[in-house]
This record gives structure tokens, sequence and C-alpha cells, in this order.
């Protein structure tokens, strides 16, 4: 016990110094300048300011409004009025950070959560190691200390969001699974993801789907409704002050208002080039924008056949960690095909695979496999985000060579020949962890289980006593 209180100190300790670090100058930057203006204007002057296309204007859904609301209000009793004197800190910056923080933390309680009701039943020991793996997996994780400790990006929110969101409906965190109860906390969850960021969105067709099958059409209504009371109670300050045609305005707007191909993503785009126009055509009348979302459609049905093929095989009835498991394979295959994409923006499968994980009985002995691709995605996704990091992608070795092949459409994005490889070498790894990860959940969605344990067959005199 004094074991683990020292190592979580240390912990703590790492990820405070993280939080005064510079992170990702950009980002960090329109973070702060958000939480002072919404402090100092109110929530709703936020969708206010900012032309088309300015890097200055708000451009995510209203949930990180009231984040950010509350930071600006923090840092006002240090400087009553930082926004006016421009003035800035690094106290401003560890507060800005300070969400990711707190959101890798409820993550890896949540995941902790899950492995501690898989291991029911079994040895206290054996439940309290399953839950310390995977949260300190999670904690731990590259990825997690990049993206959220170094560079500060929020992502951990809407990915502990989508998580939750499955791991209720799956029955991963209760016994409460197939009722209209649980079909409201967990549609409630993932709309707060798509209200977080628009990531969230992507993943409701699935939801609708493992609803239906688990619990019916009157569950899935109350899911429908509750997600939507969330989405008016959010909305309301801010449909207030500008009406409804404009908050939509301004919502479908922020979602085009980097469309290139790739916007330094790790995935097919890239080889086709990154930084190019997403919107000009490319094949007949369809755009690379087109053919990202008919790709992804494509993956989507298949992902819910196989939910169906599950529910309705000789074993019926979907396990919590077969849910998890399609969930991570639907984010990959989304960040893989889209364009549009961002460093970060594979990252919402970490979380879910690790669910996956957690999930399934400790004891089964396939379990390695799924670590190992847990291991492989989260060094994908660290790779993408440390090769464009702000001050990285300007050493060596990503400034070797002079520009690459492929110089992109956008203004000032002609990458050095280094960082289009590393980019390259990232791409291929992440599309043999999408390859690898599809091949797993496809033969494994057909099982009680996703990971399940061989029996030993009985003696030859007792074939026919007792089936399991």
């Amino acid at each position: 016990m004094r074991w683990s209180a020292a190592l979580l100190l240390a912990y703590l300790a790492l990820r405070f110094a993280l939080l005064t670090t510079a992170g990702y100058p950009p980002d960090i930057g329109q973070f702060k300048l958000w939480a002072l203006q919404a402090e100092q204007d109110g929530l709703a002057a936020l969708y206010g300011g900012g032309a088309d296309h300015d890097f200055s204007r708000f451009d995510y859904p209203p949930f990180y409004a009231y984040v950010l609301r509350t930071l600006g209000w923090l840092y006002s009793f240090v400087e009553p009025d930082a926004l006016r004197r421009q003035a800035d800190s690094t106290l401003l910056t560890a507060l800005v950070k300070l969400p990711a923080l707190l959101a890798d933390l409820a993550v890896a309680l949540l995941l902790a959560a899950i492995a501690r009701r898989s291991a029911a039943g079994t040895e206290p020991k054996v439940a309290r190691g399953a839950a310390v793996a995977v949260a300190a997996a999670w904690l731990l994780d590259p990825a997690v200390l990049l993206d959220g400790g170094h560079w500060g990006q929020p992502d951990s929110i809407h990915s502990g969001f989508v998580l939750a969101a499955f791991a209720t409906i799956g029955g991963a965190l209760g016994p409460a699974r197939g009722t209209r109860r649980n079909a409201a906390l967990a549609w409630s969850w993932l709309a707060l993801a798509a209200l977080m960021k628009p990531l969230g969105a992507p993943f409701f067709p699935l939801l609708l789907a493992i609803t239906l099958l688990t619990s019916g059409v009157a569950a899935a209504a109350c899911g429908a409704l509750a997600a939507a009371a969330v989405a008016v109670a959010l909305f309301a300050p801010f449909v207030a002050e500008w009406g409804v045609a404009t908050m939509v305005e301004r919502l479908l707007g922020d979602v085009t208002i980097m469309a290139y191909t790739s916007v330094n993503g790790h995935n097919l785009w890239w080889l086709f080039g990154p930084w190019r126009d997403a919107e000009s055509p490319l094949v007949g009348p369809l755009t690379p924008t087109h053919l990202g979302l008919l790709a992804f459609a494509v993956a989507m049905v298949a992902v819910i056949v196989l939910a169906v093929r599950r529910h309705r095989g000789r074993h019926a009835g979907l396990h919590a960690a077969q849910v998890l498991a399609l969930a991570a394979f639907l984010a990959t295959a989304f960040f893989l095909v889209s364009t549009h994409l961002h460093e970060n923006h594979l990252y919402g499968a970490l979380p879910l695979l690790l669910g996956a994980i957690a999930a399934a009985p400790p004891q089964n002995s396939t379990r390695p496999l799924a670590w190992l691709l847990f291991a492989a995605l989260s060094l994908g996704v660290a790779w993408n985000v440390a090769a464009h990091d702000f001050v990285w992608r300007q050493c060596w070795p990503f400034i070797l060579g002079a520009d690459a092949p492929f110089v992109g459409d956008a203004p000032d994005q002609r990458l050095p020949r280094g960082e289009w490889l590393a980019g390259t070498i990232g791409t291929w790894w992440n599309l043999a962890c999408g390859a690898a990860l599809a091949t797993f959940c496809c033969g494994a969605s057909l099982q009680r289980l996703p990971w399940r344990r061989e029996t030993t067959p009985p003696p030859p005199g007792d074939a026919g006593r007792g089936r399991p």
C-alpha cells in the first residue's frame, strides 16, 4: 500500500511538471484566449468572434466552453483584467492543461472499475491486480503523456465519455444492462462526448445498433431523448444569445475550417498527400471528403453486421468486451479513412481497446495478443504526436532533406523530407495496426467472449457428460 501511494505521488509529480511545459503553443494559446474571453465577456461570447477560417475563432462544441469558462473564472482571482492587459503566465498554461490531467485520472478509475467487475468472483488479489494493470497502462501510456500531459489537449475528456457510453450499454459497469435507464445513461455520455468534440458523433449509429440489440426499441427511444435533453441543456445559453440558425451554421462551418486531406494525421490520406484540398473532385464528382465518408460508412456497416451476428449467434448476447472492441475498431477505421484529421485524432481508440481488455475475464490465455495490439496502437498515436510537435519537428532528424514531394496546398505547409518520411512510416504502422485489429475483432466477435480461454477436453470416457 505504501508503494502504491509513493508511485501515485511520483506520477502526479510528473504530470504537474508537464503542466508547466509550453505544450503545443498554437492550441494552448487559443485555449488561454478563449478561457479569458469567456470569463470577461460571458460564456455565449465565445461564438461571437472570429470570421471563417480565423484560427482565433472558437471552433469547439459547447461543452468545452463551460470548461474554459471555469478555468477563466479561476484565473480571474489572480489576474482580474488578464484579457485586457494581454497577461499570460505559467499558471494560466497549467490551468488550461489541468482538465486533461483530471480526465486521465477519471479514465484510469473507470478502467479500474471495469476490470474489477470483470474479475468479480476471483481472488481479491487477482481483481486488484487487473484493476491496477489497466489503470497504470493508461496513465503511463506515452500517447497519454504526450497528448494530454505535454500538449495539453483535452482528448481524454471526450474519449472518456465514449468509453463510459459503450461500457454502460455493454454492461461492463453494473447489472443494469438492458434497461431503459441504462440506455439513457449511455446515450447521455455519448452526447457529452459529441458536445465536447465532434469526434464523438460518429459513434451514434453503433450505439443505436447496440442499444436495439441489447435493450430494444423503447430503450433506444429513451436514450435518444436523453441525448437530446443533454444537448438542449448545454446549447440553451448560446441559442438564447445567437439563435438556432446561427449556432447550426457555426457548428457545421467549424467542421470544415481545415478542409485538407490530412492535417498531419498519419492515415490513408497522408499517402495521397497531406495538406491537399479535400473539397476538390478526385474521382469524378467525388472529393476526398466524400470518399472518406463512403469508406467510413462501409466500415460502420461491417461493424454493425459483426455485432448483429454475435448477438444472434449460438451464444446469444453481446459481451461487454466485444462491444468495446468493436467501438475501438470503429474509432481506428474512422481515423484511417477520413479527411480533415489531426495528429491526435486516433487517440480515442486507446481507452476503448484498453476497456475491452479490462472487460475480458482476467484468466484468458490470449490476453497477451490484446495487450500487444494496444501497445502497437499506442505507439502509433505517440509517434504521430511526436513527429509533429511544434518544437521537435524543427529538430534533427525531422528537418533532414529538402521539401518532400507532397508539399500540400495549404500556405506555409512545405514539409521537410524527414518529417514527411516520419509521417509515411507512421501511416504504414497505423494501417498495419488497423488491419490487425480488424482481424482480431472479426475472428473474436463470433465467440462467447473476445478472448476465450481454451478448455482441456474431457477424458474419452466422459465425452457425453455435462456440456458447459
